[in-house]
């Protein structure tokens, strides 16, 4: 799951005058062909900001992802607290009865690496939920939804510092489907881009805040398009 960037927040303001890139890969992308990027979590974006004042996201609340009570609110306890003391990205595994039964430490603040063979193994475990930390507001980044499509992790949550958000897919999926939802992902991306870009040059919000709304919108429009449970619930 990858470190992209927002990138066409991040490098071309004039977005809005600019068409959708036709070339695949690279900063940014989901195109999960490229080596390593599944063995990774997390690539939550540039750090800081929250939700803009009078922009809130849509989607507030509702399905996406599994929830074992006292046990899950526990975890997500434990691993912000974690990152908060740290500075790394935390990650832990629960099964279909809310134990842990795998949590890993990242190597940076917006990254977990995975040994060769572990995200298959987490994939098999009935009911399994996997959740991580992001420093920031941001939500799923593409590597992380890639990742439980194609390795058939079904329930995911990301923590944050003001939210938590949830995404669900019902089976295992194809790497072929992963790069397929990877596309929608840029494109959803790319037209929120526009959409923000004039706000941003206009001081309106700050390139940080949009980078926030995008990466949640982005995340949300996609999985409705496939059928996904995908959730942001404010903590």
């Amino acid at each position: 799951m990858g470190t992209e960037r927002f990138y066409w927040l991040k490098d071309q303001i004039d977005i809005e005058k600019e068409p959708y890139p036709k070339s695949k890969g690279g900063e940014g992308s989901g195109n999960f062909g490229h080596e390593g990027r599944p063995g990774e979590v997390g690539g939550s974006g540039e750090a800081g900001g929250g939700t803009p004042s009078g922009d809130k996201p849509s989607g507030e609340g509702g399905g996406g992802g599994s929830s074992n009570g006292g046990k899950h609110q526990a975890t997500r306890d434990s691993l912000a607290a974690k990152q908060r003391k740290t500075g790394k990205e935390h990650l832990a595994v629960l099964d279909k009865d809310g134990n842990v039964v795998m949590e890993l430490t990242g190597v940076s603040g917006t990254q977990v690496d995975f040994k060769p063979g572990q995200l298959d193994k987490i994939g098999k475990i009935p009911g399994a939920t996997m959740i991580h930390t992001h420093p920031d507001d941001h939500s799923f980044s593409m590597s992380d939804m890639g990742v439980g499509i194609s390795k058939g992790i079904v329930n995911q949550e990301v923590v944050t510092p003001d939210h938590v958000f949830k995404f669900s897919t019902n089976k295992k999926y194809t790497l072929q489907d992963a790069n397929k939802f990877a596309e929608d992902y840029d494109k959803a991306v790319y037209s929120l881009s526009r959409k923000y870009a004039p706000k941003i040059k206009q001081g309106a919000m700050s390139l940080k805040q949009a980078n926030v709304i995008v990466s949640h919108e982005a995340a949300e429009t996609a999985s409705k398009k496939w059928g996904f449970k995908y959730s942001m619930e404010k903590k």
